[in-house]
This record gives structure tokens, sequence and C-alpha cells, in this order.
């Protein structure tokens, strides 16, 4: 077993510093791929390979690039040419990261208050500290638990938009990353509206169209089942119930609030959506 202990901690606190440790499986496969097709790569190289998924990637690669020389991760064999010195020690020091990450999730999820909200600074800083205390951001929340599932993801609210997925979207392709067979379920209604129309049409831009599956009522809008909820479930152990719908406005500029789902509501929401597909409520489109 490799001794990594030493070898992570600089990277790990520059990733956690800027909020991108749900990036760690993209940079370490990204390094893997760019030595393997090139003898040699240099900072120029990597950042074009993951500007598409990390707009910040200038900044970042330059600072990774100087911890990974000190800790001899990558060596400079020419001026700007670079290659991985040992992928061994590589991987290990990534897979280490990525379980102090999920670990330090599964901790923060386990927190006593389960309210979450959203809100606009400028009034949330009217109010006490104390009650502030008691509230977790909403947006930051369903980042993290969508980060870190494996089996399955289930959205349902009435109103999605690709503006709203779009800021949850690097959490759930670093899911995704990791667990290629990870399902991601849509309950949508109201499929006659133009928004949801729109929705539909455009998820399997952003999305694997093998992974979703995006349910609809079968029982007309004004009929005897109306789908109004929101909420969101992973892998039957973390999850949210609230206000919000997954639109821009929601996860960005409202007012919203909410609650943590921990693994017992969640199992019990589960088994109700089962029960709508066993009882055909809804069809699959």
């Amino acid at each position: 077993m490799i001794n990594v202990g030493g070898k992570i901690v600089d990277i790990y606190k520059f990733l956690t510093k800027y909020n991108l440790t749900d990036k760690l499986e993209l940079l370490r496969t990204s390094l893997l791929f760019i030595n393997s097709t090139e003898k040699t790569f240099s900072k120029e190289d990597w950042t074009l390979l993951v500007r598409p998924h990390l707009p910040e990637s200038n900044e970042i690669v330059s600072v990774l690039f100087s911890i990974l020389k000190s800790e001899s991760l990558i060596e400079e064999l020419s001026s700007g040419e670079y290659c991985l010195s040992n992928k061994e020690l590589l991987d290990e020091s990534f897979k280490m990261m990525c379980f102090y990450r999920d670990f330090n999730v599964k901790l923060n999820l386990k927190s006593p208050s389960r309210l979450l909200w959203n809100m606009q600074f400028k009034i949330k800083e009217q109010l006490p500290q104390n009650l502030r205390m008691e509230f977790e951001e909403l947006t930051a929340y369903l980042k993290d638990i969508l980060s870190i599932a494996q089996n399955q993801i289930i959205f349902c609210a009435p109103y999605f938009s690709i503006s709203g997925i779009r800021i949850l979207i690097n959490s759930i392709q670093s899911a995704l990353a990791i667990h290629q067979h990870l399902k991601i379920w849509f309950i949508v209604d109201a499929i006659e509206l133009e928004y949801t129309q729109t929705f539909i049409n455009n998820i399997t831009k952003i999305l694997p169209k093998d992974n979703l599956r995006i349910l609809v009522p079968r029982i007309n809008i004004n009929d005897e089942l109306l789908f109004h909820s929101k909420f969101l479930i992973v892998d039957n152990r973390y999850g949210y119930l609230g206000s919000a719908n997954f639109s821009e406005r929601a996860l960005s500029q409202q007012f919203e609030i909410g609650i943590k789902l921990f693994e017992e509501d969640c199992s019990k929401i589960s088994l109700l959506v089962k029960s709508w597909i066993d009882l055909s409520h809804f069809r699959e489109i």
C-alpha cells in the first residue's frame, strides 16, 4: 500500500478552498488520458482538455501543476513539457481525496438541523445570527448529495428548466464519471405546456440519454392526480423536500425553503414512486 497522506494535503486544501472537490475525477482522468496519448504534455495542453468542464481552468491548472511538481507526481522533462512520474501514486492520491470528500459530505449530512433555504444575502444578513445558523444553503446541499450518487437519482417537480439543471450539472457529471450506470429519473407534470416540452427536448443534450428516464402522469393535469410536489431522492439515502422547483431562479435567486430527507424518509417516498409506477399512473417518454 502506497503512503499518500503527505502527498495530497496541499492539493485537497486547494480544491476545498475553491469548492472544486467535485472535479477530482475530472482532474485525475484528464491527467491519465493526456499522459497516455502524448509522450509529454504542457500546462496549456491540460488546460485546453479540461476547459469545457472547468471555466476557471487557467488559474487552477497553474496552481495544481506547481503542487503536483513539488510532490513529485509530475516531472518536468524539458522546458514546459511534463509527464506523470508515478501513475500509481497519482491514482492512490486522488482515491484518498475522493474518500475524504465523501466522508466529509456524509458528516455534513448528519447535521442536527434539517432546515434548508435559498435567500438573497442582503436579506439574510438582516436576520439574527442564531436564526441564520439553523439553515443550510439549499443549492449547496443539493450539489453535495448529487455528487455522491451511486445508483439512482429521482427528481420530481412541476417545473424544470435546463438552466436550473446546469447549476447542478457538475455534481451530476462527477457522480456519472465514477458510476456510469447511474439512473437519473425526472418526474414531470403538465407535458402539454411549452416549458415542459422544452426541457424534455433539451435534457439529453447535457445528460446521457442511456442514463435518463422521464416519467409523466397518464392522468390529465385537470383530473384526479396533479403532481405539484418538489423533491429529490439520491440512492434512497439522502434527499430534499421543499418549495423549490429545479429552475435557475429557484436555485439561485428566489427565497426557497425545505428540509433534508434522510434514509427512512427517502425509502418511503421511493416506495410511493414505485407504487405510482405499478399502478400505471406514469408513462415513460
